[in-house]
Formats: C-alpha cells, sequence, structure tokens
C-alpha cells in the first residue's frame, strides 16, 4: 500500500518524479486533511537527505502547516551550505537563512 506521507517524502528528495518542487507543495496543501504529519517527518527524515528536509520545512511552514516542534525537527542537522528549492532550477534567487534554501521559483 503507498502512502501519501511516502508520496511527499520523495516529492521533496526527488522533486523531478513529481514534475517539480511546486507540484510536492500542492500535495502538501491539497492532502493536509489526511496527512499524518508525524509519519511524514519521520519518513523524511528517514532519507538522511538534509535538502529534503530543508525543502519539507520550508513548505510546511511556508504553508502554515504542521507545528514548530515539527518544523524544529526538520531543522536539525541542515548544514550551513545553501541548496536549491527547485534542484533543476537556477542557483539565483532569494536566500531563506532558516531553512538554508535558495528561493528559485517564481
Amino acid at each position: 500500500m503507498v502512502y501519501l506521507e511516502g508520496v511527499l517524502r520523495n516529492g521533496f528528495d526527488r522533486p523531478d518524479l513529481v514534475g517539480g518542487v511546486m507540484e510536492a507543495a500542492k500535495g502538501l496543501w491539497f492532502g493536509s486533511g489526511e496527512l499524518d504529519w508525524e509519519k511524514l517527518v519521520a519518513y523524511t527524515l528517514r532519507l538522511r537527505n538534509q535538502t529534503a528536509a530543508r525543502r519539507l520545512g520550508f513548505w510546511l511552514e511556508r504553508l502554515g502547516l504542521g507545528d514548530e516542534s515539527l518544523l524544529t525537527r526538520l531543522e536539525v542537522g541542515r548544514g550551513h551550505s545553501y541548496a536549491r528549492l527547485e534542484p533543476s532550477g537556477m542557483d539565483s534567487g532569494p536566500r531563506n537563512a532558516r531553512w538554508r534554501l535558495i528561493i528559485n521559483i517564481p
């Protein structure tokens, strides 16, 4: 059985598999009533991919989903370098200091 949390986790890990990071964010928004936030965060942290965790944290914060304790868990081990919010996008754009992301989407 495929769980929405697993699909979304994969979308933030590999946005190219779901049509981009914006599509993963739409999945968060439209699935918010059905998601188990604890499970989503746990699945994402199991990847050991700091960028996937940062992307998820950014969108949870931006969309007003989840709570501060979930966001704090996603911040752990975020590193010092900046990663692209959209991997296929350019290396330019505003920078989000909390999530260490280059916001390279419109």
